[in-house]
């Protein structure tokens, strides 16, 4: 019954516009108006699919650096996806930094374009490791990258992901550095790797101008403190303990409490049991 109201309403609509249009003064033959209403309905169609087709180029344009692209696709298929107005999400943060890189700047004040070749090399080298395992490079900042897991398309393994990423990196920096030594500069590449899991806000961020996808909460501040200790504690790669709890089974050595600046509690820190060495002691941690 309800196709049939439908069909009856849809019969109607052209005497029901030649009607319209006759009281304003206008004559048009109901064929007339089936054809203007056909137009009108195809221009409504064509206009949706224009503007689905925008919505699925902006996504692959926005994303499709920073993303592997079996999960651009994902999201181009569905944009809703993407809130604007962000959602909580549990997400596995990623921090790397590279060390010594400010030193090495100095160093290289007259060499700007050699400079510039190796922080660009470095980069691909830490942006190569999110995307293959899964993750989204959020941003560069300076010689640092932050990365995500689990947004903003679903993966329920992005604690081992962002840690195989951790790892790729330390190991992908380790070869650049050996070649960039091997053609006989005197320069030694080396990065740190601060990781940590928890709910986080994220989705499109920032003024009507310029606006960034992107992860904010306390999960983020400490996986970027975590980075940071990484000198302190002798291992390029420290994890915070809900990852290592997300982690399960993976191979951790716990290294003890660590004082984070901006927080009242010590957080207990982990490393992958291959990259540990002998801690520094509790006194010369800041």
């Amino acid at each position: 019954m309800a196709v049939v109201g439908w069909a009856g309403a849809l019969a109607c609509l052209p005497l029901i516009l030649s009607a319209g249009l006759l009281a304003l003064g206008i004559w048009l033959p109901p064929a007339g108006a089936a054809l203007a209403a056909l137009l009108a309905g195809s221009g409504q169609t064509v206009y949706d699919y224009a503007r689905a087709r925008r919505a699925r180029a902006e996504i692959i344009r926005s994303f499709g650096q920073y993303l592997a692209p079996e999960l651009v696709r994902q999201l181009a298929e569905n944009p809703e996806a993407l809130r604007l107005g962000g959602e909580r999400r549990v997400l596995t943060v990623l921090f790397c930094d590279l060390r010594g890189f400010t030193t090495l700047s100095e160093r290289m004040k007259d060499r700007p374009d050699l400079l510039t070749t190796w922080l660009n090399e470095a980069m691909e080298v830490l942006a190569r490791a999110v995307v293959d395992n899964g993750g989204m490079v959020d941003k560069f900042i300076g010689d640092c990258v932050m990365a995500l897991w689990n947004a903003p398309a679903d993966d329920p393994d992005h604690a081992p992901h962002a840690l195989a990423a951790g790892r790729a990196m330390v190991a992908g920096i380790a070869e650049l550095s050996a070649r960039i030594g091997a053609e006989g500069h005197d320069v030694t590449l080396a990065c740190g790797v601060g990781i940590n899991t928890g709910e986080c806000t994220v989705g499109n961020m920032g003024s009507s101008l310029r606006f960034d996808y992107t992860a904010i909460g306390d999960p983020v501040n400490l996986a970027s403190r975590l980075e940071g200790l990484t000198k302190s504690f002798g291992t390029p790669i420290l994890i915070g303990s809900a990852t290592a709890r997300a982690l399960g089974n993976e191979d951790l050595v716990a290294l003890g409490r660590a004082p984070i600046k901006g927080r009242s509690e010590e957080e207990e820190v982990f490393t992958p049991r291959e990259m540990h060495v002998r801690a520094a002691p509790v006194a010369a941690r800041t």
